[in-house]
């Protein structure tokens, strides 16, 4: 059996150009959360169903336009995050469809009535949250 060994490592910044480059990257991928969730929520009787990567595949069929697939629904997304690197929007995606899946299992249960108190309001979809990307180098 190989070993797998995993390590995680501080980022340590050095200059303000790369500081700034970081904050913009963060905002950007926030952002982007935060759009894919609309979209995630609209589309939740087909997104919801889904497991695993097949959620990926579900909103890039929506939002990516490719060679084969030069229209999308949502063409916003290729205009606003032009060039955004596959690996982060894939991370976003799931990031998105977490988000969402977590809000619905939770109104769910509040609509079930298990709550803390008899008057409790019910959980609403945040879409500023602060969610943090993997950076790699």
């Amino acid at each position: 059996m190989p070993i797998i060994r995993s390590d995680s490592l501080a980022l340590h910044v050095t200059s303000a150009d790369q500081q700034t480059a970081l904050v913009d990257t963060l905002a950007l991928y926030r952002r982007l959360v935060r759009d894919l969730m609309t979209v995630a929520y609209t589309h939740w009787p087909v997104v919801g169903t889904g497991k695993g990567n097949d959620v990926v595949k579900v909103i890039e069929g929506l939002i990516h336009p490719t060679r084969q697939r030069p229209q999308v629904r949502y063409p916003y997304f290729a205009k606003c995050y032009y060039k955004f690197p596959s690996y982060l929007r894939r991370v976003a995606i799931m990031d998105a469809v977490g988000q969402v899946r977590s809000f619905v299992t939770r109104f769910d249960t509040w609509l079930r009535g298990e709550r803390k108190h008899p008057h409790a309001k019910p959980p609403r979809l945040t879409s500023s949250t602060k969610t943090f990307p993997s950076l790699y180098g």
